[in-house]
C-alpha cells in the first residue's frame, strides 16, 4: 500500500490506460477529486461467449438476454432510445456491426424485433461464420422519457409510456420482486460473467 500512495499521479494514469487512475491516486492521497459531470450516451451489454454458446443459435439466444438486460436499465432510469446497434465477433471471420434506427422506444418486444432484423442481416453479410467468439448489443440516442415528443403513430403523449412500455415496466417490478426471468419476453439464454455468478 505505500508503493501506491508514493506512486506519481501521472504513472498512476499511464499504468491505468486512464485517467482514473491519477484521479484514484489523488483521492487515496485524500485530495478534493472533482468528477466531471458526464451524460449517458446508451445502455449495452456485450459477451466473450463460453464455448457452448459460440454457435449461432446459441449466440443468439445470448444477445435476446443481453439485449433484453439493457432494456430494463434504459426504463428504470426513464430513458428511451432511438437505435440499436449488434456487434459480433465470429472466429476466424472479419469482425460485424450492424445499427438500426427506430422512434424513441423502450419496448423490449420492439427492440426485440429490431434486434432479429439485425441479426439476419448479421447472418447474411457472414454466412460463413460457424463460431462467433463475442457479440454485444447496445441501445444509443438515448433521451429521457420527459424528452419525448407526441406521436399520432404510436399512439402516445408527450412524456408518457406507450401500453407496452408500462407492460414491460411492470414485468420489470415483477422481476425485480419474484427473481429474474420470472417473467422473459420469449426465449433467451442467460450467459452470467463472472462478477453476475452470485
Amino acid at each position: 500500500m505505500p508503493e501506491l500512495h508514493a506512486l506519481d499521479p501521472r504513472h498512476a494514469r499511464m499504468i491505468w490506460y486512464s485517467v482514473e487512475g491519477e484521479r484514484f491516486v489523488r483521492a487515496l492521497r485524500g485530495e478534493a477529486v472533482p468528477l466531471p459531470v458526464t451524460r449517458r450516451g446508451g445502455y449495452g451489454n456485450s459477451k466473450v461467449l463460453a464455448p457452448e454458446c459460440r454457435v449461432p443459435r446459441e449466440a443468439w439466444l445470448v444477445g435476446r438476454w443481453l439485449l433484453g438486460k439493457a432494456a430494463m436499465r434504459l426504463r428504470r432510469d426513464g430513458r428511451l432510445c432511438r437505435r440499436v446497434t449488434l456487434t459480433v465477433q465470429p472466429l476466424g471471420v472479419p469482425r460485424w456491426a450492424g445499427a438500426v434506427r427506430t422512434h424513441p422506444t423502450a419496448d423490449t418486444a420492439h427492440l426485440l424485433k429490431l434486434y432479429r432484423r439485425l441479426w439476419q442481416e448479421m447472418r447474411r453479410a457472414r454466412p460463413e461464420a460457424r463460431r462467433l467468439l463475442s457479440l454485444g448489443v447496445h441501445l444509443g440516442e438515448v433521451i429521457r422519457l420527459e424528452e419525448r415528443t407526441g406521436d399520432l403513430f404510436l399512439p402516445v403523449a408527450p412524456g408518457a409510456l406507450t401500453r407496452r412500455e408500462e407492460a414491460a415496466r411492470i414485468a420489470d417490478l415483477i422481476n425485480r420482486r419474484y427473481g429474474a426471468g420470472t417473467i422473459r419476453f420469449g426465449v433467451d439464454r442467460p450467459h452470467p460473467g463472472f462478477f453476475e455468478r452470485g
